[in-house]
């Protein structure tokens, strides 16, 4: 049996990168306070028993965003 390799990670970063993109969309990094997560909550965008999530935390920024920026995500 033939064994077919894995793509490298470097591959499916790039792969990702080039759908983004041509999707319109931008991946940024930046820091957050707690204080802040603690806002996206009060202000319903988020669970307060989600916060150490950061799969929430990134979904609670998308939806505030859009909001206040009147974009789809």
């Amino acid at each position: 049996m033939q064994r077919v390799a894995s793509p490298k990670p470097s591959t499916v970063r790039a792969r990702a990168t080039r759908a983004r993109r041509s999707a319109g969309l931008r991946m940024v990094t930046l820091p957050i306070a707690d204080s802040e997560i603690q806002n996206l909550a009060a202000q319903g965008y988020l669970d307060g028993a989600e916060s150490t999530s950061i799969e929430a935390v990134t979904k609670a920024l998308e939806n505030y965003i859009a909001d206040h920026l009147g974009t789809d995500n």
